[in-house]
């Protein structure tokens, strides 16, 4: 309810500050009007913006606007045990949050023993899809690792952004190996021998496990 009232009042606002520069009569004005009258309308009947049937255009011009519910929602539900009855049909995992603390104070080995198994991987990956996020992952000098999270569909300029400016700017291309394949080859050096590395451009959409190396 809280989410919705906080959504409401942000309707209101820029209805008014629309309203205040409707004077001159300009039609993109009045549409901006027309539309957040009818979200508000939506919105004032309980339910959440991201209910709502928006096209494209329609999403990028209420992005700005960071409105609460139109994000999306992920529930965690603490059962410390017990049987949930939760009966919503919105996407939610079950955790015992006492049971998840006792784990982390354990050491692999000793959780092993006593049959326990964490679930916040599980919670990770939810909250990637949920999020529409990937992992992909960079080798310095052949011997540090690091994992980037990108938003999925992206290309591979924009995946070179997110290690460093140059990367997406000054891109040429890239090499692509998938991690399990780079792992199964015994390193970047041999995959490049048996051919298994992939030569990408700029229209390339980077995959979820990607090892890339870009090249400017």
């Amino acid at each position: 309810v809280e989410l919705l009232m906080k959504d409401l009042e942000m309707l209101d606002n820029l209805i008014q500050k629309f309203e205040k520069e409707a004077k001159s009569k300009d039609k993109i004005i009045l549409k901006k009007i027309e539309f957040f009258k009818k979200m508000k309308e939506f919105v004032s009947q309980g339910k959440m913006i991201s209910e709502l049937n928006l096209n494209e255009e329609e999403k990028e011009e209420i992005k700005e606007f960071q409105f609460l519910t139109a994000k999306p929602i992920f529930y965690i539900l603490n059962t410390n045990g017990k049987e949930s009855d939760f009966k919503e049909n919105s996407k939610h995992l079950v955790l015992n949050l006492k049971e998840e603390k006792e784990l982390s104070e354990l050491s692999e080995e000793e959780a092993k023993e006593l049959g326990l198994k964490s679930q916040l991987d599980q919670l990770i990956l939810s909250c990637y899809n949920i999020l529409d996020l990937i992992t992909f992952y960079t080798v310095a000098g052949g011997k540090e690792t690091r994992a980037w999270t990108i938003i999925r569909n992206s290309k591979a300029p924009q995946a070179g952004g997110a290690v460093h400016s140059d990367f997406e700017t000054k891109f040429i291309r890239a090499e692509v190996i998938l991690w399990k394949s780079l792992v199964e080859a015994g390193g970047w050096k041999i995959a490049r021998e048996k051919g298994i590395l992939k030569t990408v451009g700029h229209d390339y959409i980077v995959q979820d496990g990607d090892v890339i190396e870009f090249k400017i």
